[in-house]
């Protein structure tokens, strides 16, 4: 038998290697670009939460009868707790409280009571700023993007 019989190399061509990186790198782009999507919306989150906390502990405090007519509280990074009269709320790692304010003054024969409350916080590393303003009974939240 004179049969000549040539054997294929055992092996990958380069267009096949080439088909499967590319294959590879668009699969890595897309989880790559969701991971950073649910990376920062879990940082929202936290400052979400933390924002509803403050704002509930804010609301509360101002209901009390005992409590200060004017504090300002600014500029504080968490962890931890925050001071007085707002000890009960907590911000997480790298949650910004940036302003936390109350200013009440009495009425007087010319003027009705007025109040002012006003919350900025964000994360350091998130897209979104929350702020909430209360003056006189009229409300504005907003959701501010900060990139």
């Amino acid at each position: 038998m004179n049969s000549t019989i040539t054997r294929r190399n055992a092996g990958y061509s380069l267009i096949e290697l080439m088909v499967v990186m590319a294959i590879i790198a668009i699969l890595a782009a897309t989880a790559i670009s969701n991971f950073d999507n649910v990376r920062q919306q879990s940082l929202d989150t936290v400052a979400l939460s933390d924002y509803r906390n403050l704002k509930t502990v804010m609301l509360d405090e101002a209901a009390q009868p005992d409590a200060p007519l004017q504090y300002l509280i600014r500029n504080i990074e968490g962890p931890g707790h925050l001071p007085a009269p707002l000890e009960m709320a907590k911000l997480s790692k790298n949650v910004r409280l940036i302003r936390a304010r109350r200013r009440t003054r009495p009425a007087t024969a010319r003027q009705p009571r007025r109040e002012l409350i006003r919350i900025d916080l964000e994360h350091i590393n998130g897209r979104w700023h929350y702020r909430y303003v209360s003056r006189d009974g009229a409300i504005v939240e907003q959701l501010i993007q900060r990139r």
